[in-house]
């Protein structure tokens, strides 16, 4: 993995000092990749994240909105079920880690 330093020096090279700092800033995050995130499609670029996070907040806006005059869902049965499916994974991991 390049450090932060080689990026910046790499970028300098390539770009010069004038240039606008949204393409610089930009380019930087291209140039510094963590390797290990070349494979996924939401990590090779900034893009799909940030959309994720578009998507998220359009959804925390809009759904309340939505539901306001709906009645509430009875959850409690599928919250217990939750509950103790999240105990038996993480018995099963402890189990794991110990033996």
């Amino acid at each position: 993995m390049k450090s932060v330093s080689e990026g910046e020096s790499q970028l300098r090279k390539r770009l010069g000092w004038k240039v606008n700092f949204k393409i610089c800033t930009t380019l930087y995050l291209y140039i510094c990749v963590d390797p290990r995130t070349t494979g996924g499609y939401w990590l090779q670029t900034p893009e799909p994240m940030m959309a994720a996070v578009l998507l998220y907040l359009v959804f925390v806006i809009v759904a309340p909105r939505l539901m306001e005059n709906r009645p509430p869902m009875d959850l409690k049965p599928l919250i217990i079920a939750y509950n103790f499916i999240l105990v038996a994974i993480s018995g099963y991991m402890c189990l794991e880690v110990h033996t």
